[in-house]
């Protein structure tokens, strides 16, 4: 085993999701997954979560492979994709 500054680390991207919707996390990431497939969703954590009266705000640390096509791709980007006729996602994309 090796140690290592905290500075040599390699960082994961974040990402900001503000969602129009109170429900509990676990609800929020499978809905997240069920529109993502594309997306390997496994290995991202919510690092903070800010739920309002009619929203919430999370900021997720993701894996690179997930935040290239988020970054490059348009469609991700300040979309609205609605998984039933009550919630719709809108995606912020940040790299902190």
């Amino acid at each position: 085993m090796t140690v290592v500054d905290s500075k040599d680390l390699p960082k994961r991207p974040r990402v900001i999701v503000r969602i129009p919707d109170t429900s509990e996390i676990t609800t929020v990431m499978t809905r997240l997954r069920f529109q993502n497939p594309e997306l390997n969703m496994t290995d991202w954590a919510v690092m903070s979560r800010k739920v309002t009266e009619k929203e919430q705000t999370l900021a997720l640390s993701i894996d690179p492979n997930s935040f290239n096509p988020l970054k490059t791709n348009d469609a991700y980007r300040r979309r609205t994709a609605p998984l039933t006729s009550k919630v719709a996602f809108y995606i912020f994309i940040q790299q902190i």
